[in-house]
């Protein structure tokens, strides 16, 4: 059984956070090894602005979607068809992998904040990518995936960037040596990349699991630039398990290392203790990490290293929760299963409960549905103890 997981943090912090309203969204596209996973994929709007106004969609180079612009209101989400299979806007063939193009991807823009989440399905995967906005860009990422233990003809890592600003310097750096990145002419085996992109461009990465290194090697790999940019990461598609026991999309957009933090809380899915790992990774050297109420660091990581912590961990009989905590600021990736199956996993990005200053979300649309077809969501709520 497939299942969409909503993860929302509510906390009421009186520094700067980030939130996933703003008036301008950017979404890099996507790449899967295996075309025949990507079925029909949709964008989703909402606001909580009583008022209608306008969003306009368009392509990397500025050529407005069909349809565009579309009004919603509070109360009038929209859900906007973007493509069948992988020749769309959001999902590229190899040809378009580890190349600049300027003419995919999308750019959302309205006068008002609204939400934005990407969901894509096929007959066996699903998977919900949600944008952050303007909080989402900046100048320096650690990217996240799940960490394999076996090829599979359909398993990959993807990482995606798009440019905000004109004459961008991006540098792709510090991932396993050994990684394999794959193109349409030839694999690159290069210890670092660099792209100069402009406004709307972007570059797809991806490395496919029949290279060893590419099983666990680009996690924590960094992303840096000198002018702002977005950045998704994940897989299309892997599983914590052998490719016998299955797979799925596993993606999320991510924000830049300054936003991340050092306390986080995670609530368990519905998955084994196979699917149910929090990835953490480390921004700085020397972190040390520690879990639940302990005060012995249970590891310590180097900047780009990643512990996935045991499912054991979580704590508590019904909505078990693991409290994750460092001493310097770290990403939290929460591997989660909508099913005791290790065929349904999915990738969460998770705020850091110093930074997710967010009290409401109004609303979430169709939290059932990827575009016609229906799914059991769910909804994993975290607050502090005694709020109304």
């Amino acid at each position: 059984m497939l299942r969409i997981f909503f993860v929302i943090i509510f906390f009421n912090f009186t520094q700067l956070g980030f939130t996933q309203l703003s008036n301008k969204h950017w979404i890099p596209p996507l790449h899967s090894r295996d075309a025949n996973v990507v079925n029909d994929h949709y964008i989703y709007l909402s606001t909580p602005s009583p008022t209608p106004f306008q969003v306009t969609i368009t392509s990397g180079n500025g050529i407005p979607l069909n349809g565009s612009p579309f009004t919603i209101s509070q109360g009038n989400p929209q859900q906007i068809f973007i493509g069948n299979g992988q020749n769309s806007l959001m999902f590229r063939p190899l040809d378009d992998v580890n190349i600049i193009r300027n003419n995919f991807g999308l750019i959302l823009e309205g006068n008002k904040d609204f939400y934005v989440s990407f969901r894509v399905r096929s007959t066996n995967h699903a998977e919900m990518l949600v944008s952050k906005g303007k909080s989402g860009t900046g100048t320096n990422f650690r990217v996240g995936s799940l960490p394999q233990n076996s090829e599979g003809a359909a398993r990959n890592f993807v990482a995606s960037i798009m440019a905000t600003e004109d004459n961008t310097i991006v540098a792709v750096s510090d991932y396993d040596t050994d990684v394999v990145f794959a193109s349409s002419t030839g694999n690159i085996t290069s210890d670092t990349q660099n792209f100069v992109l402009n406004s709307g461009e972007s570059v797809i990465l991806s490395g496919y699991t029949d290279t060893p290194a590419n099983l666990t090697g680009f996690i924590g790999a960094n992303i840096t630039s000198d002018k702002p940019i977005a950045v998704n990461t994940g897989n299309a598609l892997a599983g914590m398990m052998s490719a016998f026991d299955g797979q799925d999309f596993n993606l999320d957009q991510i924000v830049p290392v300054e936003k991340v933090g050092n306390e986080y809380v995670v609530v368990k899915g519905n998955g084994s203790d196979n699917t149910e790992r929090p990835l953490v990774i480390a921004t700085e050297d020397n972190t040390n990490i520690y879990i639940n109420d302990s005060t012995i660091p249970i590891t310590n990581l180097n900047a780009g290293d990643y512990y996935l912590a045991p499912t054991s961990f979580y704590q508590g009989t019904n909505n078990q929760n693991m409290y994750i905590k460092s001493d310097k600021p770290v990403y939290l990736y929460q591997i989660i299963a909508g099913d005791i199956s290790d065929a349904t996993s999915g990738l969460n990005f998770i705020p850091p409960l110093s930074c997710y200053w967010q009290k409401s979300v109004d609303l979430i649309p169709s939290i059932n549905s990827i575009g016609f077809t229906q799914y059991t969501g769910e909804i994993i709520a975290v607050t502090h103890s005694g709020s109304i």
